[in-house]
């Protein structure tokens, strides 16, 4: 929905900037996404002066006049008998468009260059005057677009209206939250009465029927005589913009303004062409037609509430008008129809006929009865003040369905306590009166007199949520969440996390807890290029900066890191468990636990045993997952390098395990410390608790540590620069047998005396038996071995060295 920023202001009085006004109706539960100007009414229109006339060289008719348009001087050959010098004038300089069709070029008029045109009033649609160019006013400065000059420039504010907030699909009806948080009260237009000062005869000029009080509650009524149909005015013109209505005249665009401004639908029907002067309101009989405004040939049945003429159905009740009682040029003679139909016989017949308009959806969602008879006056002054018409001194004012104002018993030390700050009774009357209800003590509970046009108040719950709008959510204590665990929902699972919880505290990392709810132009970065993923939004969010569910914890965990470094802490080595959320695959959104850590600053820290200033890398954070792991007896893995976009690739790596990706370490991005304002290296991880619980064993194993000594021997190999080490390690576990214990690299060498394209892995390798002593001679026999596989796969042995412990 969007509403013009001085169109509000016509309702309500306020001294705050648009951007103040955005703030602070996201604030009140209205969701602002968008703020800027509306397009022009006259683009490339401006005001000018005439500094010089002279004649046309070679046309008599012609004048070739110099127009100071601002800080530029234009040519412009004009043909109007009224130009003169030192008039103000409007014009349409090259590039322009008028009428929506004719565009502005340079020309060359009988040998002189125009550079623009002078504006007449009825190009411009101020009036019915082709002859000659509009004038302005003397005091008219030049160079000002003329939407500025004639007031309609508009600043727009784009906004989220929930579907429960049928009051405030209107700018009167944002007027009232407005009023009610600056503390003053919406303004409803004065109206000043032109009506026909007659007699009223005893026979009626129309009169109204309703079939069934339940669907129509309150139907008004009024004739409009003499009046002439005919372009809207600028103002109004700009104002269907902003509400996204097509303008068509100054009778269908009055309409379409009062249901834009007040919330409150109105139809008119050409009183002409009306078979009887009565209308009828009832429900469509099985076989009855007819064609509505669309130029639709419609089937109806019962489900569909009807306005008809005595004689045939002349509406789709609440929904569209008809085609033979439309207003035309030619219309002279108006009935205004404003009136309140059930909201469930609206929906129902909107969705019977598959029609669903801008009438219905606030009409099935639920109008104010008590606006129905203001707005038919508003709007019949209106139309009347646009179109030279007379409103006839009788208006008709059907309501049968007259309601009280609902009822409704609160405690205001419950709704206290449900907010977790304590409000005074004084504040709470104070903010529910200025919404509109009424306040009554009852003992000590409060019965409230619930305001006709909210429909969305039903139960206590409702009035706790209008205090916190009102007296502003930012006024309350910021508290951390309470997110206490409720045991029994998946006890293996809680065993499991809590195992990895605890190595690791061990590890030195501190344990954080997040929000779950995270910014969507933060979360994007953590779906890293995975085309098939997607987020998980909220429908209706509290917050833009909270609206989708994280796709990983280190979404939320850098946030914390953010926090605690801007509150002064250095070193910084934090995990979380938690939950991710996303979209694959086309399917519904998927939950799973993931592990993250996040480390930066000093490695250790400083103590009078060690004073050095090792900062943490990438070791750091890959030697903690290599110890979840080893933990979890998860052996068979391997690490490759990381492709993605949240980590610097050349410091960076992903494990998997069985072809799956099981989680990545690394230093952060430049591109995600400066989306989190970090102003240092942050090393983190992140890992699948879920996949990783799959492949840990569920059960750990007793297996007696041999009573033999080891016997340990390093080898130097020669690969391909391109070759991972990971590979050549697996080669060498294959090839070593079952004696083998332990094997880790310990130099990567590149340089002098190895060949171009190639480098050195050295590896430090520990062999031992469960049964028996393993000799020399047993332990060469299996290097030799390595050697001859790792020959055959074109690895050569750079230098054996053999030492036995």
């Amino acid at each position: 929905m969007k509403i013009g920023y001085n169109w509000l202001r016509e309702f309500v009085d306020f001294e705050m900037t648009p951007e103040e006004l955005a703030e602070s109706l996201t604030m009140l539960g209205f969701p602002v996404s968008w703020v800027g100007p509306v397009e022009e009414e006259y683009p490339g229109v401006v005001t000018g002066h005439v500094k010089d006339v002279r004649k046309h060289p070679r046309a008599d008719k012609l004048v070739v006049c110099e127009v100071s348009a601002g800080e530029r001087s234009l040519r412009i050959v004009c043909g109007a008998p009224n130009v003169r010098k030192g008039m103000k004038v409007a014009v349409a300089t090259v590039g322009a468009v008028l009428g929506g069709e004719m565009k502005i070029r340079k020309a060359t008029i009988r040998g002189e260059v125009s550079e623009g045109m002078l504006c007449s009033g009825a190009e411009l649609g101020l009036s019915e005057d082709a002859a000659g160019i509009i004038e302005l006013p003397e005091s008219t400065d030049s160079g000002i677009p003329l939407d500025e000059h004639l007031g309609i420039a508009e600043t727009v504010l784009e906004l989220e209206i929930s579907h429960n907030r049928s009051d405030c699909l209107s700018v009167y009806g944002l007027a009232r939250e407005v009023a009610a948080l600056v503390g003053t009260r919406a303004k409803f237009p004065d109206v000043v009465s032109d009506r026909e000062e007659t007699v009223r005869s005893e026979e009626k000029a129309f009169d109204v029927g309703i079939e069934h009080a339940d669907d129509c509650p309150r139907y008004c009524g009024c004739l409009v005589k003499g009046l002439k149909v005919g372009p809207s005015p600028p103002w109004l013109r700009t104002r269907m913009r902003i509400a996204g209505f097509r303008a068509l005249n100054n009778v269908v665009d009055s309409t379409n303004y009062c249901l834009a401004s007040f919330g409150q639908p109105i139809h008119a029907f050409d009183f002409h062409r009306m078979k009887r002067k009565s209308i009828l309101v009832r429900r469509a009989r099985r076989g009855e037609s007819m064609v509505t405004l669309d130029g639709t040939h419609r089937a109806l049945n019962p489900e569909v509430l009807l306005i008809t003429d005595g004689e045939r159905p002349i509406a789709l009740a609440g929904i569209m008008g008809g085609e033979e009682t439309e207003v035309v040029e030619s219309s002279s003679s108006l009935l205004l129809e404003s009136a309140h139909f059930s909201p469930q016989v609206v929906k129902r017949g909107a969705k019977t006929l598959g029609l669903e308009t801008e009438a219905s959806l606030r009409f099935s969602r639920g109008t104010d009865p008590e606006m129905a008879a203001a707005c038919l006056e508003y709007v019949s002054w209106l139309i009347t003040s646009l179109s030279g018409g007379t409103r006839s001194p009788e208006t008709i004012d059907r309501y049968p369905g007259e309601r009280t104002r609902a009822k409704l018993i609160v405690s205001p030390q419950r709704i206290g306590r449900v907010l977790g700050d304590a409000v005074s009774d004084a504040v709470m009357k104070e903010s529910l009166e200025r919404l509109g209800f009424g306040w009554k003590p009852v003992k000590k509970e409060v019965e409230l007199s619930v305001p006709s046009f909210r429909y969305d108040i039903s139960e206590e719950v409702d009035i706790v949520e209008e205090v916190a709008r009102s007296v502003g959510y930012d006024k309350f204590e910021e508290r951390a969440a309470n997110l206490s665990w409720v045991p029994g929902v998946d006890e293996e699972r809680e065993m499991f996390l809590e195992q990895c919880r605890g190595y690791l505290v061990s590890m030195g990392l501190s344990e954080a807890v997040t929000k779950v709810l995270v910014d969507p132009n933060r979360a994007e970065y953590f779906l890293d290029g995975k085309a098939d993923e997607e987020l998980v939004a909220l429908t209706n969010p509290a917050s833009l900066t909270e609206a989708v569910l994280r796709p990983s914890v280190l979404c939320s965990l850098l946030d914390a890191v953010s926090v605690n470094l801007r509150k002064g802490a250095e070193n910084i080595r934090l995990f979380e468990i938690g939950k991710v959320f996303h979209y694959q695959g086309g399917g519904g959104p998927q939950e799973r636990f993931a592990i993250a850590g996040a480390l930066c600053g000093r490695k250790h820290l400083p103590s009078w045993q060690r004073d050095d200033d090792v900062r943490c890398d990438v070791f750091d954070s890959k030697g903690i997952v290599d110890g979840l792991l080893d933990k979890l007896k998860v052996d068979s893995r391997e690490v490759l390098c990381y492709d993605g976009a949240i980590l610097e690739r050349e410091v960076s790596g992903s494990i998997c395990c069985n072809n799956n990706t099981l989680g990545v370490f690394g230093l952060a991005s430049q591109k995600l410390l400066r989306t989190f304002e970090l102003d240092r290296d942050v090393y983190v991880f992140e890992v699948d608790a879920d996949m990783l619980r799959g492949i840990s064993p569920s059960r750990a194993k007793f297996k007696e540590p041999s009573r033999f000594p080891p016997a340990k021997r390093d080898i130097a190999v020669i690969t391909d620069a391109t070759l991972p080490q990971s590979e050549v390690a697996e080669l060498i576990d294959g090839l070593a047998g079952e004696h083998l214990r332990r094997l880790e690299l310990f130099d990567v060498y590149v340089g002098q005396a190895v060949p171009e394209g190639k480098k050195s892995l050295a590896y430090s390798l520990s062999f031992q038996s469960a049964r028996r002593t393993l000799s020399d001679s047993d332990v060469e026999a299996i290097i030799e071995q390595i050697v001859r596989g790792l020959e055959t796969r074109g690895i050569s042995v750079r230098g054996k060295q053999f030492g036995a412990n």
